[in-house]
């Protein structure tokens, strides 16, 4: 096979549409993320066929859970800056008294 050989394949071989890359992850990620109205034609259009192709990535674009996260953040806000603003931490107290419900939750 000679340098000029894919020249002459693509004139014996010739298409219009070049085949489209699959997406990355990093691409759908950005399209789930987004408002729709930010997405162009083309993106628009590859979401939707990425979401025809995997349902389940279709569910998982409902933001239900990370508005459920909020909003019970909002409910627990003054432990959670309690958490994060202080340098100790009850967890180990915490984690021992899961131990203990569990147990007595078992029996």
């Amino acid at each position: 096979m000679g340098a000029n050989d894919g020249h002459l394949l693509r004139k014996v071989f010739p298409y219009d549409d070049r085949p489209r890359k699959k997406p990355s992850v990093r691409d759908v990620t950005s399209w789930l993320t987004r408002h729709p109205d930010c997405l162009n034609d083309d993106q628009a259009q590859q979401l939707k066929q990425t979401l025809a192709r995997c349902p389940a990535l279709d569910r998982a674009g409902d933001l239900s859970a990370p508005h459920t996260f909020a909003d019970g953040l909002g409910q627990d806000l003054d432990p959670a800056v309690a958490r994060l603003s202080r340098r100790y931490s009850s967890g180990e107290v915490e984690d021992h008294n899961n131990v203990l419900l569990n147990r007595f939750a078992v029996d």
